[in-house]
C-alpha cells in the first residue's frame, strides 16, 4: 500500500486518495462493513491502544468523544 510514497509523492496522493473514495463509497452503499471490536470513550484512550495492540482482536477499536 505504502510503495512509492517517497519516489513519487504527489502520484502516491492521487491514487491514494482515489482508492480511499471508493472505499469510502463502497461503505456508504453498506457493500462493506467494518468490524467493530470495542468501542471506548475517549478518557479511555489509553486501554483502547492497550487492547488494539494485544493483537486478540478480530476488528477495529474505535474511540468514541
Amino acid at each position: 500500500m505504502w510503495a512509492g510514497h517517497r519516489l513519487r509523492p504527489a502520484r502516491f496522493r492521487r491514487h491514494l486518495e482515489d482508492d480511499l473514495g471508493r472505499v469510502f463509497g463502497l461503505l456508504g452503499q453498506g457493500v462493506l462493513t467494518a468490524t467493530i471490536a470495542a468501542r471506548f470513550p475517549l478518557t479511555e484512550a489509553g486501554a483502547a491502544l492497550a487492547l488494539a495492540e494485544s493483537r486478540t482482536l478480530n476488528g477495529k477499536v474505535i474511540l468514541l468523544p
